[in-house]
C-alpha cells in the first residue's frame, strides 16, 4: 500500500513511524505491506523535506 502522510504521532497498524513533513503538507509517503488476511508485515516512510 502507498499512502500520503504528513502528521505527528504517525503509526501504521500500531507501529510508530517517523515522518519528515509537517501536519499541513502531505510530503511523505508510507509504503506498507500487509498479508492477505490483513496482518501487518512492514512499512517504510519515504520522501519529505528533511531540512526542516
Amino acid at each position: 500500500m502507498l499512502s500520503p502522510v504528513g502528521q505527528t504521532l504517525l503509526n501504521i497498524d500500531g507501529n510508530p513511524k517517523t515522518n519528515y513533513g509537517d501536519s499541513s503538507s502531505k510530503t511523505d509517503f508510507a509504503l506498507s505491506s500487509f498479508s492477505c488476511d490483513g496482518t501487518y508485515r512492514w512499512s517504510k516512510i519515504i520522501g519529505g523535506d528533511k531540512s526542516i
